[in-house]
């Protein structure tokens, strides 16, 4: 399991937007609340226990993790940070060398992907799969 998937398995939204936003009231199985985005007069912030979202008119449906960066103003890496000790979710570091190789072949698994992409679709050798995968999708 990724480290914010551990994190959010751990916390419930509405707890952890109640911090900022303590006028949430339950209206059926929902919440709502005064955006805390925008000034209004009617409630327009929702948030589903059930789905673990959040959702403001102004704003698109998100999760807890973007909560934080939007009331905060900070990355996602800062916010996993604010919400681990919540959580009680330790932090590890990676260790960058490991990050490097990761992303090293990540890079070359992209050039290959580009590679033959682009000869599949302009090379004379590739044109009986070309038409091979036109007949398929008849």
């Amino acid at each position: 399991m990724q480290i914010s998937e551990e994190i959010k398995s751990k916390l419930d939204i509405v707890d952890v937007i109640r911090e900022y936003v303590p006028n949430l009231k339950a209206v059926g199985v929902n919440f709502t609340a005064l955006s805390p985005f925008k000034r209004e007069k009617t409630p327009s912030f929702i948030v589903s226990p059930e789905k673990q979202i959040w959702h403001c008119f102004h704003r698109q449906r998100r999760r807890h993790f973007f909560f934080i960066m939007e009331m905060e103003g900070v990355t996602f890496v800062e916010a996993l940070r604010i919400l681990a000790p919540k959580a009680g979710v330790q932090l590890r570091r990676e260790n960058p060398e490991i990050s490097s190789k990761r992303n090293r072949l990540l890079d070359i698994m992209e050039t290959a992907v580009i590679f033959y992409h682009q000869t599949f679709l302009e090379s004379p050798l590739a044109a009986a799969a070309r038409e091979y995968i036109l007949k398929k999708g008849d």
